[in-house]
């Protein structure tokens, strides 16, 4: 997944996916299903436009920053579950189950 800044200086999340059957067909499927049934869901990144061809690529709104990171493409960052037990290790199964739930409802 890339940073790209668009002709209007706005910064979007571009991914690029090779044509490899298994891998782009699923993630052809998981494409078509965000943009058939959950186009607008608060806790996913919403997708603004998706081609295929020799290559599956679609870009989407990046997601939140990871806090203290730059606002540009060089220094951006995202705000990840991975990132998150990265900097504070397990969370409490309160903020564990509210974030499943989350996640679930998608």
């Amino acid at each position: 997944v890339w940073v790209a800044r668009d002709a209007a200086g706005g910064l979007h999340a571009l991914k690029v996916v090779e044509t490899v059957a298994e891998t782009s067909h699923r993630e052809s499927q998981a494409l078509g299903l965000i943009l058939d049934r959950l186009p607008n869901h608060p806790h996913l990144v919403r997708i603004t436009y998706a081609t295929a061809g020799p290559r599956l690529v679609y870009a989407m709104e990046l997601a939140d920053p990871l806090a203290g990171c730059e606002a540009g493409p060089a220094g951006y960052r995202p705000d990840t579950l991975s990132a998150r037990l990265a900097g504070r290790g397990h969370f409490p199964l309160s903020d564990a189950i509210a974030l499943a739930l989350d996640l679930l409802s998608a």
